[in-house]
């Protein structure tokens, strides 16, 4: 376990559905229908148990493919930004599934007899940091189990059989391990709000008692300027101001601070 002093003070964390990567990921699902929704409502409830992370429910919406990639992503990241800032949080979690395959183990009959099918499941998990305009978590999870049923079966993917099968019970545990990474990963990670009014010298931000904020706790300020070049390129200044501020009145979801040391 790590240890560190923004671990009691939760980050806000708005996730997005599980999304297929692309039309043959989807393709692939065929006999498993629906299984983005069972591994979205799985994943959120795993992400619920991270005392460290305040989880909103997720979105169903559709984003562009590229936020993982080491391109240029300043499109991306504003959509994301945009997301964030609508959802008054700091991180945006996104699922893609990049595999539900069913792998057939040959033509030869004796084979068939022999041996089961296998269904694969592959997926990544990226975190971006809204405020702080990076990729702060990436990983790619997965597995393959034994496949049992008929493409013509029809299968409760909710019921508590599905979860006993060889599939369901792998599956199950590696959403519960991509919830622990997260766990740890973010725990640690910086405390960041936006500034939302000025009352005089009194700064008032966007987190509060829902994050853990507590009398005292104190911030530093930074100043972020959005530059564009000459060819039109846009990038974000980042300049830390002098002095700390201190929460004096804390709210749900706010808190008002006052200069401490300018």
């Amino acid at each position: 376990k790590k240890g560190c002093s923004v671990a009691n003070i939760k980050k806000t964390m708005i996730p997005v559905a599980f999304k297929y990567s692309d039309s043959q990921a989807y393709q692939g699902s065929m006999g498993i229908e629906g299984i983005e929704k069972i591994i979205t409502k799985q994943f959120h409830e795993n992400l619920r148990m991270i005392k460290t992370v305040n989880v909103k429910t997720p979105l169903n919406i559709n984003l562009p493919k590229d936020y993982s990639k080491e391109v240029d992503n300043s499109f991306v990241f504003k959509n994301l930004t945009s997301i964030a800032s609508r959802e008054n949080a700091q991180y945006v979690l996104i699922g893609t599934i990049n595999s539900v395959a069913v792998s057939k183990v040959g033509n030869n009959l004796l084979t068939n007899l022999l041996f089961s099918d296998t269904r694969s499941l592959n997926f990544d998990i990226d975190i971006y940091d809204a405020i702080n305009d990076e990729l702060v978590f990436h990983q790619n999870y997965q597995m393959e189990a034994d496949w049992p049923y008929a493409q013509s079966d029809y299968i409760d993917i909710k019921g508590n059989n599905f979860k006993s099968t060889a599939y369901g019970q792998r599956m199950y545990g590696l959403l519960k391990d991509a919830a622990n990474d997260i766990s740890y990963e973010i725990q640690c990670a910086p405390v960041s709000a936006k500034v939302i009014d000025i009352d005089g010298d009194d700064i008032i931000i966007n987190i509060g008692k829902n994050n853990g904020i507590t009398k005292n706790t104190e911030f530093t300020v930074v100043q972020r300027t959005s530059v564009q070049t000459t060819t039109g390129k846009e990038y974000e200044s980042y300049e830390d101001a002098a002095g700390t501020y201190k929460a004096v009145s804390i709210y749900p979801n706010a808190s008002k601070l006052k200069p401490a040391d300018l």
